[in-house]
């Protein structure tokens, strides 16, 4: 797998809500590649959650402007976007953690549900929460 591999890949991105005159995405690119790690911040509706509703398309992107792995989000079957799903992490606003888990066990849960050997990700995650 290539270091450097382009994860998220999106296009000229134009999009607005049809019940507000401006649109909220104008000719927006980004590229997210492996191992970069990414906050997306700003003020309040500058389209911040928009953005992680077209990533994990909850919100269907316009053909040829968001991609994964070079492949178009809105092209996905459901069960395509399911398993996407299960392939990336986001941390939301109110964080969503699990009360009743410590921090690590909250970083870890994902990486279980997707069938890994977590004992292969101990140190990784020991380094990340040292880093935040």
């Amino acid at each position: 797998m290539a270091h450097n591999e382009l994860l998220i890949d999106i296009q000229s991105l134009t999009w607005g809500y049809t019940d507000s005159p401006s649109l909220v995405f104008d000719h927006f690119d980004f590229q997210l590649h492996r191992d970069d790690f990414c906050f997306v911040i700003g003020k309040s509706g500058i389209g911040k959650t928009t953005l992680v509703k077209f990533l994990m398309r909850e919100l269907m992107p316009p053909k040829k402007m968001v991609f994964f792995k070079q492949e178009d989000l809105a092209r996905l079957t459901t069960a395509e976007v399911q398993r996407y799903r299960r392939r990336i992490g986001v941390v939301f606003q109110d964080y969503k953690l699990i009360p009743h888990k410590t921090a690590y066990e909250n970083i870890i849960y994902p990486l279980q549900v997707m069938g890994e050997d977590i004992s292969q990700h101990h140190e990784y995650v020991i380094e990340l929460l040292h880093e935040v």
